[in-house]
């Protein structure tokens, strides 16, 4: 478990369990998949690739605390924003090694958007996602607004270590907005080539 500030009256947002997949996550394991084949792992664990394939698709981010309080003086506020990062399947061998979140807030009440995009790196260190193991990130930091009527949307990128690291490294991308319940959403799950394309060895178990 990464770095949690203990605070009191936090405010949960329900979490959604896992559906079926989607259509960017079809496209994604077709994508992944074609990767994999073009490196070489086309071979006789490919019953396990396929879960590996569904880990990626499937991996699960959650807005679970969100709080925001005054500053001293209270022109500007104080944030808390705690994720959840959970991998739901079977497939045991993916590490997440980078995580960071870019927001924009509006104001609820008039819907009139109030602080641009900012990006925050969380400095966290490598974490396993083992099967149904809940990794939180904390994530502190300032804003110019006094805490009224203000809604976030934050998108989550997570970077990911996985057996292809010599060829590829992966970054999933989430969505989530303060104003739905639902967990956040997957929106891009994009391969970061490292090097030409080679031989390899096999997935996680």
């Amino acid at each position: 478990m990464f770095y949690v500030t203990a605070i009191d009256n936090l405010q949960m947002q329900p979490q959604s369990p896992a559906g079926k997949i989607s259509g960017i996550q079809a496209l994604a394991i077709v994508f992944v998949a074609f990767v994999v084949i073009e490196a070489g792992f086309a071979t006789v664990a490919a019953a396990n690739y396929s879960y590996f394939y569904q880990a990626l698709a499937q991996l699960q981010v959650n807005l679970a605390v969100l709080q925001v309080g005054p500053t001293q003086g209270g022109q500007s506020s104080d944030v808390t924003a705690l994720f959840s990062v959970e991998n739901p399947t079977a497939y045991q061998g993916i590490v997440m090694k980078e995580f960071s979140i870019n927001f924009v807030i509006n104001n609820s009440t008039s819907g009139k958007q109030i602080q641009g995009t900012t990006g925050l790196t969380a400095a966290i260190p490598q974490a396993p996602l083992d099967p149904n193991t809940v990794q939180n990130v904390t994530m502190n930091f300032q804003i110019g607004y006094p805490p009224t009527d203000l809604q976030f949307h934050f998108t989550v990128i997570v970077g990911l270590s996985t057996f292809l690291d010599t060829i590829t490294g992966f970054q999933s991308t989430f969505s989530c907005d303060t104003g739905q319940p639902e967990a956040c959403q997957l929106t891009e799950l994009t391969p970061e080539p490292v090097g030409g394309f080679g031989p390899g060895g096999g997935g996680g178990t």
